[in-house]
């Protein structure tokens, strides 16, 4: 794996804590700090220092909320969208390289079980409490991205 990789983030100068909020900025597109601390179980501050930290980095920028000038979103920037693709692209190469020994049948059942624990960690995760309404994409947002 590359710098870039889990393995390598620290490598990369981030923290599991940064690596975690890269992630759900990415599945979001564009989230407010409130909602991230949220979603990753952390107070505001310690979502502040965070972003505060990836900004400076270079791998997220703030955008103002166009409805509310007290507010702001979290956005990737190219070199964080490039940095999750050479993520997954090493967990995809990593993933098929060790299961590339599994006959038909093991495959399958790996499969149904990796599925299986996908399924509960979306359950158990913060996103699914749904005590309050998805926040919607700001206006002018790339809308839902993928980086596989």
């Amino acid at each position: 794996m590359n710098a870039g990789g889990p393995a390598g983030a620290g490598a990369a100068g981030l923290t599991a804590s940064e690596l975690r909020a890269l992630f759900r900025v990415a599945a979001e597109v564009s989230v407010t700090p409130k909602k991230l601390a949220g979603y990753l179980n952390m107070t505001t501050a310690a979502v502040t220092f965070i972003s505060r930290r990836l900004v400076d980095s270079g791998l997220l920028h703030r955008v103002n909320n166009p409805n509310d000038r007290r507010s702001l979103y979290l956005e990737l920037t190219p070199l964080a969208h490039q940095m999750m693709r050479d993520v997954h692209r090493d967990f995809v190469a990593l993933l098929e390289a060790a299961t590339s020994d599994l006959d038909r049948t093991e495959l399958d059942t790996f499969s149904a079980t990796l599925q299986s624990v996908a399924r509960s960690m979306v359950r158990h995760s913060a996103r699914a409490d749904t005590s309050e309404p998805r926040e919607e994409l700001r206006p002018g947002s790339a809308g839902s991205t993928t980086h596989l």
